[in-house]
């Protein structure tokens, strides 16, 4: 008779036993996983259709799962119903939602309790509850229940009757839409409510016992016990139901008892030998009644015997777990034991395999397989390879039983062995990037709100390599001390971590990082980053260029050279903490950093290590290898930085930005378009700081070769000027940038011009030009590389394209006329406009096949050959230039030629006489033949008072690559090359200097310059009056001056020991020409000069 019908019959026998109610509790609801539930649904997330089903969640026998049958509506914010902290909760989840338990097993019960704990939060529709289904009938509800905000939902039944049901599913439901309106339940129970008889009972005393093996058997007695004993004899049967123990393991002596009365019996059970197996075993015995006592239960029907093993079983394993090896430049051999114990006399065979991070061609496994047939050791063979990396290494050996023999251990399976690499290790790849040692009064550089000269100043480091870096232990410090060391602090690919002096760093791109003090010294020092083990990663040694309250950075980034930030012509602010200094992007964006080659789908070309993909912003900066995509590239969006190029000759998606930097403000540029879909309006011309002009005009401009406008427009904006047209800020003439059209372009600032599109051009391209009352169209490089001239010239032939094989650059002040002859390996700028002289009304080719890269810009560049001469003392700066112009000469040239101004009294002046003809007049501006450079060297005055600290530094621009530039100071008989980075030349005077005659600049084709490579041909000789004659360029020594009449009659000789200037007095001369020889250690030199 079951228990249900016992019960059944006690209620007709009107109650003859008394009974308890048990209180167990049979289900859970496990809410101890956050997440568990529906992902949350929003109007980008949308919830999937109905019927919608997710589960089973928590544990077994505690499970539940979660549905709707009517799709739940969604808004702009996530929408939720799963667990958290313990609860699960929702919170405009947009319509319905109903929890249910798993299936709960009630067979054996006749009463249970459902418990469920619930909290309104914020719900007002007054939709929500509960329910049961007992063997999945019809839901029997506790209908909706009212309740507001913060009210309790719970559910409480009591005793409710289950018999006679077999299952039991418990749930909610609720329908909720607003705002943050929903439910939170923390728990949901259900309890066995069943009464217990206390009838009479029979049960083992314990439900586990231990016995130790023997070499004999030996006999255990289990007591089994009766309590409550009603009159009725009480039968059970013992029976063996379970364990891993073999039947020959034990002898079960008692299979049944019998029991008259309270009191205990044993069940009894031999133990015996067991010589083959070395495992501990268990046996289960059951007790079951056999007789039919009413209300008779059995508390303990079970009782599990555990018998632990006494014998030892045999073991195999290595010696030791690890060793290490240190690496040769030849392969060597190790031996590493394997040993047997308690050998049980049968044969124990293993195999050896080997695994860890060491390739496969750094060692050799030689063993791979062993066998026993007794205790002992044996050895695994295992030579070691030389290999090329600088890692150390493991190899991993395993061993694993091959025989079966019974109750085998293996002690130690593993042994790893470290191959200590003997190469030097690669340091990682870290740079420093950007330095701030004088923040100023003006630079909140740490973003805190508060400008600090000690808080503000950083060093910024950036890890181009391909993996991340472990700071931890690193140092920064200065040539002084340590200023900062690293805790763990990991710098990832392609990322930045900036060390300030202090403060709150805010909103730093990347890493950053508060110490206790920088103090960098402002007028030079050196930082380093240095690794735990004082090896220096990375230095930077800078001078008094970073004391001018702004950093100090990279230009280019990664790889160029420091200089003030403000001079950075694509960025110039006074300091970019955590983000690229050329473009102001945080390091965080993908960007080409062309480490490795110019192929752009490999990984190692990317700071962050991985090949852009269609949802990435990428960016391009101008670096040594440039990309070169011949598959399609999609991604979100790519900047492209002024000076970067790319060559794409499949297809691209994505939006595209390239950018453009003009270096000087109001001055016209001609451009042209590498982008497709920009339009060119007052917000581009806004955006862009085109520069305003006459009424509406503004400073975009078209070429019209058809017709030449004369008049000035005088009733309104004179929007035409010749050939040019002018873009109107009412945007009636504005249009789309097309495809290889040139336009002219002026800014009222020096800054970078924008092109913003969706596309690029990575096929060929036409472009229509004609003849007209011009010939002459303006086109551009429609390519975001560089256009080989030769190449575009000879796919457009003269006669039938164009006049010439010429095109005309503008240069900033005139145009530059480069021809297929002297210029065939020019290379056009991405971006670049220019003229071109058609032949007939045709199209223009612009062959994609034509474009390359290359690091030397050519966008509107002055390819002006220039000497900038600067000379400081103190605060005060002052400068003279020479410039190298075709159709100059090395006299006198009006219009090229400027004098330093005469009308005040200069304390401090640099200036150049001429190379020849000299009169003595002071040139602030000497303009010089292009072309043998070498054999002009240039007079230098100075004005600069006595003991004063003065200092030369120069910037040459276009000069042959082989030319260096060099200043003489006859003084001191030395010559110092002025056109190396930071190269500068100092001298404290000792007297007042006010004239040439002790500095002279020199261009050569030589590291060095020596006395003994100076001709006599640079000396100076001119007349200052009729009564005096000046020598200057002498080196020190000897020399002797004669002067003779142009029929050689000599009317003057004299000797002196030069100084490098020297004025001689003339006797009073007729008017005319006259000789004057100059001769010293080096030669003679004849000059004529003439008397007036």
């Amino acid at each position: 008779m079951t228990r249900k019908n016992i019960f059944k019959v006690a209620l007709t026998f009107v109650f003859a036993f008394t009974f308890s109610t048990i209180s167990a509790q049979i289900y859970n609801a496990d809410f101890s996983t956050d997440g568990d539930g529906f992902p949350d649904h929003s109007t980008t997330n949308p919830p999937a259709d109905a019927p919608a089903n997710v589960g089973p969640f928590g544990s077994s026998g505690n499970q539940w799962s979660l549905h709707y049958t009517s799709k739940p509506g969604t808004d702009a914010s996530d929408n939720i119903f799963k667990v958290s902290g313990g609860s699960l909760i929702s919170n405009d989840w947009g319509g319905q939602g109903i929890f249910q338990s798993q299936s709960i097993d009630i067979s054996n019960i006749s009463f249970i309790d459902i418990t469920a704990a619930t909290i309104n939060v914020g719900a007002n529709d007054d939709k929500f509850e509960y329910f049961y289904i007992l063997d999945g009938g019809a839901r029997i509800s506790t209908g909706y229940m009212s309740s507001n905000d913060g009210d309790a939902l719970n559910y409480n039944i009591t005793s409710l009757d289950v018999s006679g049901a077999s299952t039991l599913i418990v749930g909610f439901e609720f329908f909720e839409n607003g705002g943050d309106q929903g439910y939170s339940t923390s728990s949901f129970t259900v309890s066995d409510a069943s009464p217990s008889p206390t009838g009479p009972t029979v049960t083992f005393d314990d439900a586990t016992s231990s016995e130790t093996e023997t070499d004999a058997t030996f006999n255990v007695l289990i007591p089994v016990t009766v309590s409550n004993y009603d009159t009725d004899q009480i039968d059970i049967s013992v029976a063996v139901t379970g364990g891993t123990a073999e039947s020959g393991d034990y002898t079960l002596n008692t299979t049944s008892l019998s029991f008259s009365a309270d009191g205990s019996q044993n069940i009894s059970l031999d133990i015996n030998p067991d010589a083959d197996d070395f495992d501990d075993e268990t046996i289960i015995l059951t007790i079951s009644e056999t007789s039919s006592v009413t209300g008779l239960s059995i508390s303990q029907s079970t009782h599990t015997i555990t018998i632990t093993d006494d014998d030892t079983p045999p073991s195999i394993g290595f010696d030791t777990a690890t060793s290490s090896e240190t690496e040769t430049n030849v392969t060597f051999n190790v031996l590493i034991p394997v040993t047997v114990s308690n050998y049980s006399g049968a044969q124990i065979d293993v195999s050896i395999a080997a695994s860890g991070t060491a390739e496969p061609s750094d060692y050799t496994l030689n063993t791979t397989s062993l066998t026993f047939s007794a205790d002992g050791s044996q050895n695994i063979s295992l030579d070691i390879n030389d290999d090329a990396d600088t890692n150390s290494e493991t190899v991993i050996l395993t061993i694993t039983e091959t025989s079966a023999v019974t109750g085998l251990i293996i002690s130690q399976a593993t042994h790893t062995i470290t191959i200590i690499d003997d190469e030097t290790p690669v340091l990682p790849n870290i740079i420093i990037n950007e330095i701030l040692a004088d923040p100023g009064s003006i630079i909140d550089a740490n973003g805190d709100g508060t400008v600090s000269t000690y808080d503000d100043e950083f060093v910024e480091l950036v890890n181009i390599g391909s993996t991340a870096v472990d700071l931890n232990g690193y140092t920064i410090s200065d040539a002084i001390a340590i200023k900062y060391t690293f805790g763990s602090t990991s710098i990832p690919a392609g990322g930045s971590v900036v060390i300030f002096g202090g403060g709150t760093p805010t909103d730093i791109p990347g890493i950053s990082i508060s110490t206790s003090g920088l103090s960098l010294n402002n007028t030079g020092d050196t930082v380093f980053l240095k690794n735990s083990e004082n090896t220096t990663i990375a230095s930077y040694t800078y001078g008094s260029e970073a004391n001018d309250d702004q950093s100090i950075g990279r230009n280019n980034d990664l790889s160029g050279d420091f200089i003030k930030h403000s001079e950075i012509s694509s960025n110039p602010v006074l300091a970019s903490p955590g983000r690229y200094n050329s473009t102001g992007q945080p390091f965080s964006i993908n960007t080409w950093t062309g480490a490795t080659n110019t192929t752009w789908t490999d990984a190692t070309n990317w700071s962050l290590g991985t090949v852009p993909t269609g949802s990435d912003d990428v960016q391009l900066i101008k670096a040594t290898n440039q990309p070169t995509a011949t598959s399609a590239i999609s991604v979100n969006s790519l900047t492209i930085a002024s000076g970067a190029t790319l060559i794409a000759t499949n297809t691209f998606s994505g939006d595209v930005t390239f950018n453009r930097t003009l270096a000087n403000n109001n001055q016209w540029y001609f451009i042209s378009s590498p982008v497709i879909g920009e339009i060119y309006d007052n917000d581009w011309a806004i955006t862009n700081s085109i520069l305003s002009g006459q009424n509406l005009n503004k400073g975009i401009s078209l070429y019209d070769n058809s017709t030449f406008d004369t008049d000035t427009d005088a009733a309104g904006s004179d929007t035409e000027t010749g050939h040019w047209r002018y873009f109107q800020s009412d945007n009636s003439n504005s249009s789309d940038f097309k495809v290889a059209k040139g336009y002219g372009i002026i800014r009222n600032s020096a800054g970078t011009v924008s092109f913003v599109g969706n596309g690029l051009y990575t096929t060929s391209q036409n472009y229509a030009i004609s003849t007209g009352d011009s010939n002459f169209n303006m086109v551009g490089n429609p390519f975001t590389a560089y256009l080989n001239l030769g190449e575009f010239l000879n796919d457009n032939p003269t006669t039938s394209v164009l006049v010439a094989s010429e095109v005309y650059l503008w240069n900033g002040s005139s145009y530059d006329t480069k021809t297929a002859g002297l210029n065939s390996t020019y290379k056009i700028a991405p971006g670049q406009g220019f003229f071109v002289e058609a032949a007939a009304n045709t199209n223009l080719t612009f062959d994609i096949a034509d474009v390359s890269h290359q690091n030397t810009e050519t966008f509107q560049k002055n390819t002006r050959p220039e000497i900038h001469l600067f000379l400081s003392e103190g605060l005060n700066s002052r400068y003279t230039n020479i410039y190298y112009i075709e159709g100059t000469t090395t006299g006198f040239d009006n219009g090229y030629d400027g004098k330093l101004f005469g009308g005040v009294a200069h304390s401090l002046a640099i200036y150049s006489h001429l190379v020849t003809d000299n009169q003595g007049e002071k040139y602030q501006l000497q303009s010089l033949p292009n072309s043998d450079l070498e054999n002009m060297v240039i007079p230098i005055g100075i004005i600069a008072d006595a003991g004063k600290e003065i200092t030369f530094t120069a910037e040459a621009l276009n000069l042959p690559s082989e030319l260096n530039v060099f200043l003489e100071d006859k003084q001191t008989n030395s010559y110092t090359r002025l056109d190396e980075a930071n190269a500068n030349y100092k001298v404290t005077l000792t007297e007042a200097l006010n004239g040439i005659g002790r500095f002279f600049l020199h261009t050569a084709a030589k590291e060095t310059l020596t006395i003994d490579a100076i001709s006599l041909e640079n000396i100076s000789i001119y007349k200052t009056t009729n009564f005096n004659l000046r020598v200057v360029g002498l080196s020190e020594g000897k020399t002797t001056v004669k002067l003779f009449t142009i029929l050689g009659k000599q009317v003057l000789n004299t000797a002196f020991t030069s100084n490098g200037v020297r004025d001689i007095s003339l006797p009073n001369l007729s008017t005319g020409v006259y000789i004057v020889q100059v001769e010293n250690e080096a030669g003679q030199l004849n000059k004529k000069i003439t008397i007036e």
